[in-house]
């Protein structure tokens, strides 16, 4: 991964950016020790970008343009510092991804879980069970969001392989969690590589999120067709959509996990063939 995302680099900043031009040799060949001082300064400092990334090359690139455009692409004076790809991570997260989110939303009601146990565990690691993660639509919308990132199986413990699925939080809301506690920030051996989950328990707190019971936690609506937390005060005290204000059912919804639609289960369709009112397909839920 590391050579992909210095490659990457060179590439994009060779025409633009002179002194990183001159440093290729007649051959073609890099000297990308040099390469990556005069772009971080530390070369541990690229590897903080890489991580802040999670592997993603649009996010590496996005990240990479906050931090240099502070100082004009100036690499001949100024460096990327791991500093400021937090507070770049961090703003991306307020400014951008979270606000992806409907608020009493199912995928919001499991990231506000996600992030309780990021603050009881104190690690960004979180694990679903295994049978959740893959009909979960609550978590596929926050992977889609990318305000959480699955672990490759390979990284997980063998004993807790088959029974779970591990996913990071995204770098950005961890930065901002961390800021909140007004603490130094951790050393950066610690930032990198987050111990890895080896029991389901981490010092007594459980690591597991269940998702299974978000979907079934949201209400329809039947004027807007959205979804809702049927905790929602706007709910509770009027009675009323908290998204359109109408009068609101209160019947539980059901996300189809072949279209991603969300329907009412009291839908004739679906009490009397078991189909999606959208797209037909036959829909399966545990009451």
């Amino acid at each position: 991964m590391r050579s992909f995302f210095q490659n990457m680099l060179f590439k994009r900043l060779k025409h633009s950016v002179p002194e990183i031009g001159q440093m290729e040799y007649a051959d073609g060949s890099v000297p990308w020790g040099l390469f990556l001082r005069e772009l971080f300064d530390d070369p541990r400092n690229f590897e903080t970008l890489v991580v802040a990334s999670h592997g993603i090359p649009r996010a590496f690139w996005l990240l990479f343009h906050k931090c240099a455009s502070r100082f004009k692409m100036d690499f001949s004076n100024y460096a990327i510092h791991s500093s400021a790809i937090r507070e770049a991570a961090r703003d991306l997260f307020l400014q951008e991804k979270r606000k992806r989110l409907e608020k009493a939303s199912a995928a919001h009601i499991l990231y506000t879980r996600i992030s309780s146990t990021m603050q009881a565990t104190k690690s960004r690691i979180f694990m679903v069970p295994a049978k959740e993660a893959k009909t979960s639509i609550a978590l596929r919308k926050l992977v889609d969001e990318e305000l959480v990132h699955p672990i490759p199986s390979a990284m997980v413990p063998r004993v807790l392989r088959d029974d779970y699925k591990m996913f990071s939080v995204d770098y950005g809301n961890y930065v901002d969690w961390q800021y909140s506690l007004k603490e130094p920030w951790k050393d950066l051996e610690e930032e990198m590589l987050p111990r890895i989950p080896q029991s389901p328990e981490s010092q007594g707190i459980s690591c597991v999120v269940t998702a299974s019971d978000v979907e079934d936690a949201a209400m329809c609506c039947e004027s807007c067709k959205r979804s809702f937390n049927p905790k929602h005060p706007v709910y509770l005290q009027y009675g009323t959509c908290p998204q359109c204000a109408q009068p609101a059912k209160t019947s539980r919804c059901v996300i189809c996990p072949a279209c991603h639609s969300t329907f009412d289960r009291e839908a004739p369709i679906f009490v009397k063939l078991g189909a999606c009112p959208l797209c037909a397909e036959t829909v399966k839920i545990d009451d």
